[in-house]
């Protein structure tokens, strides 16, 4: 490859990486706003527990704790030196580290070993492309396990490769790290196992008994590593039955899978469907590309193996949570297959700069980049337009006084406006979560017009927080029973929760 195609792919990969940096540094910025959903209110609910009692929930719920142990002490860290600071924020902040840290891994051992091109096409991938970007700014756990898993793939090259005892302590450690953050992360962790065993079994003969033996270790490590916590997690999975809020899987599932990947937000159906078909195609040409080339002399199979094993990782990941799904419970949604995320851009990046040819690399570039801005833009839209809705939100909500009587149709917001509005809260016609109750003590139940009667006559002042299209319906039997409402605020916005507030009172 001449001096001139070097610089040029030099000088993209360079330019690629600062705007994978930049688009760090904006998550950031928007880390500094309030709200949260109801799946972060765990973590933030059990974060703010004594870590006794916080591994002890978290046993109950339905994911490992290494997640909430780590942010656990980045929150009592900040505090020693801010008492002050906004716990949410902190939560927020934790999540893009992960992120920041893959930027590091492309950077160095990326770079020095695949090239600028690759490295500034995973750093741009992993912060632009369909989905990746919402798990910067959540407080969950699916960023550290994308970390782990793609930190062990990454570790896992290396050892392929003759790589020493830091590397097989990474990948050792890095896998436990992940089947402690997240059961599918552990499923991705097992794929990468699997997948790696694969590839040492090809080796020559004389190479193939020793390394065999290392995984054996390494794998053995890993199994004597989870035992602790295997109780727990037995426990947990079986809290998942036919009744579990995840849905019975389709035979659609496979396409969802692929659009969850590479459907960007341009705003545009068709124009969405048309890029995810196009970045499939890609991929797609580009491995049979690499098929029919694997006895070029140019051409390193062995790292085309490796590579192919990113998208064979998150591949594994779905094919069994489906599986699972489809002959026992549904176990399986489409974000559990994040941890694997970065293996599998991995996989489109190493694969993309190995073309030669600028009639094939320049367009294909042009098509990410185009897909990675448009859908970075909408997550960021998307954030500041929640941020200012939110300081409407909570002027709203500062209406309330600290001794009125707020109920709810919903216990998704109920248990969130907690968050903001700490007293005790009702429940309408429904019944709070075990752990919220537990960790939200303020938060009840109640049913039936009688009770409310009870609240208005004694001179409470009675506020209804409605959502959805069943408000209306609650509305229009309350004013059957004689309960009148007066709507003082519309469309709301908490996170993701649209509702609108009601002053209940007694028709004359």
């Amino acid at each position: 490859m001449s001096n001139e195609k070097k610089t040029w792919r030099q000088t993209a990969g360079i330019l690629l990486s600062v705007c994978a940096l930049g688009m760090a540094c904006c998550s950031l910025f928007l880390c500094f706003s309030s709200d949260i959903w109801y799946d972060e209110l765990f973590t933030v609910g059990f974060v703010s527990q004594p870590v006794g009692r916080m591994i002890s929930l978290a046993a109950r719920d339905v994911h490992p704790p290494l997640y909430y142990l780590m942010v656990k002490a980045a929150v009592e860290l900040v505090h020693l030196f801010a008492p002050g600071a906004d716990a949410v924020i902190i939560c927020k902040v934790v999540s893009v580290l992960p992120y920041l840290a893959l930027l590091g891994y492309s950077l160095t051992l990326i770079r020095k070993k695949y090239g600028w091109l690759c490295s500034g096409l995973f750093s741009f991938c992993i912060l632009a492309m369909p989905q990746m970007a919402n798990y910067t700014t959540e407080i969950r756990m699916y960023g550290f396990a994308l970390f782990f898993i793609t930190a062990a793939f990454l570790h896992a090259g290396e050892l392929l490769e003759g790589g020493g005892k830091r590397h097989l302590a990474a990948f050792t450690v890095y896998g436990i790290a992940a089947a402690y953050t997240h059961y599918f992360a552990a499923v991705a962790a097992a794929a990468l196992y699997v997948g790696v065993a694969v590839l040492l079994s090809v080796k020559k003969k004389e190479e193939r008994v020793k390394y065999l033996l290392v995984w054996l270790f390494c794998a053995g490590i890993s199994v004597l590593a989870y035992l602790p916590w295997l109780p727990a997690a037995v426990s947990q999975v079986s809290q998942v039955r036919e009744s579990y809020w995840i849905l019975p899987l389709t035979l659609s599932c496979f396409g969802g899978c692929v659009k969850f990947m590479l459907k960007p937000s341009t705003g545009y159906q068709l124009l969405d469907y048309g890029l995810a078909v196009v970045l499939f195609a890609l991929l797609a040409a580009f491995l049979i590309h690499a098929f029919l080339k694997r006895k070029d002399r140019e051409r390193n199979p062995g790292r085309d193996g490796y590579a192919f094993l990113g998208l064979c990782v998150l591949a594994g990941t779905a094919l069994f949570g489906i599986a699972v799904s489809f002959l026992m419970r549904p176990v399986f949604i489409y974000r559990y297959m994040l941890p694997a995320a970065g293996c599998y851009w991995f996989c489109f990046s190493y694969f993309l700069s190995r073309q030669k040819k600028a009639l094939v690399l320049v367009p294909s570039l042009l098509v990410l980049l185009f897909v990675g801005a448009a859908d970075y833009s909408a997550f960021v839209q998307g954030e500041v337009m929640k941020k200012e809705q939110m300081t409407r939100t909570e002027e709203e909500l500062a209406k309330i006084g600290a001794e009125d009587i707020v109920l709810f149709n919903f216990d998704q917001v109920q248990a969130v406006t907690g968050w903001y509005l700490p007293r005790e809260s009702y429940l309408y016609g429904g019944t709070p979560e075990t752990l919220i109750r537990e960790m939200f003590p303020g938060v009840y139940a109640v049913s039936g017009e009688e009770w409310i009667d009870q609240q208005l006559e004694s001179g409470k002042t009675v506020w209804f927080i409605g959502s959805g299209l069943a408000r209306d319906g609650i509305l229009k039997e309350w004013q059957k029973r004689g309960i009148k409402s007066v709507e003082t605020a519309d469309s709301c916005l908490l996170e993701r929760y649209w509702f609108n507030i009601y002053r209940l009172g007694r028709q004359p």
